[in-house]
């Protein structure tokens, strides 16, 4: 009998504090305005972070010289993997530096180098949707023996999110100026690129 006493004063104090929650539950849904509540998608964006973290990717190649002589370039991939890094929502610096050094018996030794200083400027914050960028940038080369350069760039492009807001498909296309150096002429070329990209968060 006492066991059974207890069973039942155990479910009515059960069925007491469901019935407090949910008139409680009903309270402040009915407190909430729909001016107090934030659609789904609004809270989700909240959480994407906006500056402080890497764009990862690479790029397949095509440069076409317009001067004389013309000339074409392809690479597939290209030998340089993309590293930008959000200091504001809108704006990534995309610097870029590339070593190398040959030498081989009864060969004369060379090195080559460049720095390569780029940023990009989304006209959006949402990467989740396609973004246009702008993409300037500044290169300097040079070397054991060979003419240092300087060239200059400047792109137009779109990124496509493909999964979720982490990957994304990214294409440009603009114009690269190799300046006069020396008795060396200037040279212009049009320039595309179509790639990848994966942010770290």
């Amino acid at each position: 009998m006492r066991s059974t006493r207890n069973c039942s004063a155990v479910v009515a104090l059960l069925w007491a504090i469901a019935s407090t929650s949910s008139a409680q539950a009903r309270q402040t849904g009915a407190r909430q305005t729909p001016a107090t509540r934030q659609p789904a998608t609004q809270t989700r964006q909240s959480t994407t972070p906006d500056q402080g973290f890497w764009e990862l990717g690479t790029d397949v190649g095509l440069a076409i010289g317009i001067n004389d002589p013309k000339t074409l370039s392809i690479s597939i991939p290209n030998s340089n993997l993309r590293a930008g890094y959000y200091i504001t929502p809108v704006l990534s610096l995309e610097p870029q530096l590339s070593f190398v050094s040959f030498a081989a018996e009864s060969q004369t030794a060379f090195s080559s180098w460049m720095l390569n200083l780029t940023g990009l400027w989304h006209f959006s914050e949402n990467r989740r949707e396609n973004q246009l960028f702008l993409h300037p940038g500044i290169a300097f080369t040079g070397g054991s023996g060979s003419t240092h350069f300087t060239f200059l760039s400047a792109a137009v492009g779109m990124k496509k999110p493909v999964m979720n807001d982490r990957i994304v498909l990214r294409g440009e296309a603009g114009l690269g100026h190799r300046l006069k150096e020396g008795a060396i002429d200037g040279a212009t070329s049009i320039i595309a690129n179509f790639g990848w990209s994966i942010y770290t968060r």
